[in-house]
């Protein structure tokens, strides 16, 4: 199925309501490569049948968002924010708590996380950083608008070459095991 040009603000609306994506009347392609098959094994006839149905159907709802978000994500993403956790933050936060008489407690939230590289990352991060990290309680929220993802960054399981884009081969053999005939976890 296509979109045409008259059904682009009833898909961009859908989409925006569902997880705040904005899409503008340039993405046609977007819509159609992304969301033209979903519609079509919906049994929609057109793009403004597919949005009628969207707004009632939660199964559906979950398939737009997680085919319209970009779940692209890798260990280690965007060195600027784990470099300032490493050189700023963590150091900082270790300074203010050393004397403290109160737990040393730390919440970290991961927002759009995606399949989990990022909070595993911080985790990661954490532990190479702090010396006496088991008498921390460190809590890391990882959040992420598809539910898929979700699912898939509890189970802590990764492909090969999942873990190799940017990870260290240090922390690769310090942080990760080979699971025969699964994913590394």
């Amino acid at each position: 199925m296509q979109v045409t040009p008259e059904e682009i603000p009833a898909v961009s609306r859908l989409v925006d309501e569902l997880c705040g994506v904005v899409l503008d009347e340039t993405k046609g392609y977007l819509i159609d490569s992304r969301l033209g098959s979903i519609a079509d094994a919906a049994g929609c006839s057109n793009f403004v049948d597919f949005c009628q149905k969207a707004l009632t159907d939660r199964t559906l709802q979950n398939e737009v968002i997680n085919a319209i978000t970009t779940q692209e994500t890798l260990f280690f993403r965007d060195t600027s924010p784990f470099e300032a956790l490493k050189h700023k933050a963590i150091p900082e936060t270790i300074d203010a708590k050393a004397d403290s008489p109160f737990p040393k407690r730390l919440c970290i939230w991961s927002a759009a996380c995606s399949t989990g590289q990022e909070p595993y990352s911080i985790a990661m991060t954490l532990s190479e950083l702090i010396p006496d990290i088991a008498s921390w309680d460190i809590n890391i929220l990882a959040t992420d608008i598809s539910d898929s993802a979700i699912s898939q960054a509890s189970k802590g399981l990764y492909a090969k070459h999942e873990i190799q884009r940017g990870m260290a081969p240090n922390m690769l053999e310090k942080y990760f095991r080979p699971e025969p005939g699964r994913k590394v976890g």
